[in-house]
């Protein structure tokens, strides 16, 4: 309710209250609702653009979650505290940071991603960004295409995405002045989004 009224103060003050009574409770239970309060206090730094105080719980959140039992298991709780981690860091145009710490997220979900690989592709696409803002040419071409290639390797997923993943780098191709290999990522999406109609 405190958010619903965007009284952030009154948020953050109870998400570190809960933080507070929780670290001395016992039980994966309220291990969980103790990081989840963490990740909910990190979440509303990050969407108040206090992104230097995001940064902080983000790694006091890792650094903890390795001591404790919890519900979800620590690789997946500590990949999704490296993703806001990273967004805090290039909005903080912290970008050897955000490239380490993608790297680390990188390695999380190789080894949790199972049948489903999607939050390993979303994060090679989000190390080509990375590259891109720090004009690592080759570097983000490199994760691009890695990324395609896991993309393609996923099953039950959202179709689009692949063909999305095609016209980011196909506009990132493009921006760097290589409009033939663009033209051919374009028509790739093309003719994905092609067969996705086809299949409704």
């Amino acid at each position: 309710l405190a958010l619903m009224d965007d009284k952030f103060d009154e948020a953050e003050h109870s998400y570190r209250k809960a933080i507070e009574i929780l670290s001395s409770a016992k039980g994966k239970e309220n291990n969980q609702c103790r990081i989840d309060s963490y990740f909910s206090l990190a979440s509303l730094n990050l969407n108040t653009k206090n992104y230097e105080q995001c940064i902080k719980i983000c790694r006091e959140a890792i650094a903890i979650s390795q001591g404790i039992k919890l519900i979800e298991g620590k690789d997946k709780t500590e990949s999704e505290f490296l993703e806001l981690l990273v967004k805090a860091l290039v909005r903080s145009n912290k970008l050897d940071q955000a490239e380490a710490a993608i790297k680390e997220r990188m390695v999380l979900e190789k080894q949790i991603k199972a049948k489903n690989n999607r939050r390993y592709a979303t994060a090679v696409t989000e190390l080509a960004r990375i590259y891109d803002k720090k004009g690592e040419l080759a570097n983000a071409r490199d994760a691009y295409e890695e990324a395609i290639r896991e993309r393609e390797q996923e099953r039950n997923i959202n179709p689009v995405f692949l063909p999305d993943l095609h016209k980011e780098y196909a506009l990132y191709l493009k921006k760097n002045g290589l409009d033939r290999e663009a033209k051919k990522h374009l028509e790739e999406e093309k003719k994905l989004r092609g067969a996705i109609s086809g299949l409704n």
